[in-house]
């Protein structure tokens, strides 16, 4: 059972490829390597990159990194917009219900520095218009305690199903993550 599980999974991950692929091309993109694209050398002899084809030819490449400088602005308008996260609750008689949840948030915002967490994420997001999260519940060691976590989660360490449909992934049956651990962690 856990040999086909781990078959699914790979299955999974590997037909992301494309997307995991796509999302490499737009960082290097945003990240100044707007030419590092692979082409077939026309001398023969494999792949070249495009500036190599360019240097070959006798041009200089020049680049101009117009979509850092608009990733950058955005990302700054984005973390100056710092709201407090707020429950309110539809119910008057459930308004102690709202005020709780609030403070939860806030808490959750506090431990976990979400505020940086969903400014990398909307980093991410403008790369590659695709960014998860991990939040789940786990054992803090220097706290003594469990507690909610909230964490970016690495692309190219999930699989999800490719049968998915909607921009939400609302009808997503298997999602995983890879986890880097040692037997004795295990």
């Amino acid at each position: 059972k856990a040999e086909k599980l781990l078959q699914d999974f790979k299955a999974m991950y590997d037909s992301l490829v494309d997307i995991k692929l796509t999302i490499e091309r737009n960082n290097r993109y945003t990240f100044g390597d707007q030419l590092g694209d692979k082409i077939p050398n026309p001398d023969g002899g494999g792949m070249i990159t495009e500036r190599e084809y360019m240097i070959k030819q006798g041009m200089v490449p020049l680049e101009m990194n117009m979509i850092r400088k608009a990733v950058k602005a955005l990302v700054g308008v984005y973390r100056q917009d710092k709201l407090e996260p707020l429950a309110i609750s539809r119910d008057r008689d459930e308004q102690k219900l709202g005020e709780m949840m609030s403070i939860a948030m806030q808490y959750a915002y506090q431990s976990n520095g979400l505020y940086e967490i969903n400014t990398r994420g909307y980093e991410q997001f403008l790369n590659s218009a695709l960014v998860c999260f991990r939040t789940g519940f786990d054992w803090h060691s220097d706290r003594k305690m469990s507690d909610v976590v909230v964490e970016l989660c690495d692309i190219n360490r999930m699989a999800w199903d490719d049968n998915t449909s909607g921009r939400y992934f609302e009808n997503i049956s298997t999602i995983g993550y890879l986890h880097d651990m040692t037997f004795g962690q295990i």
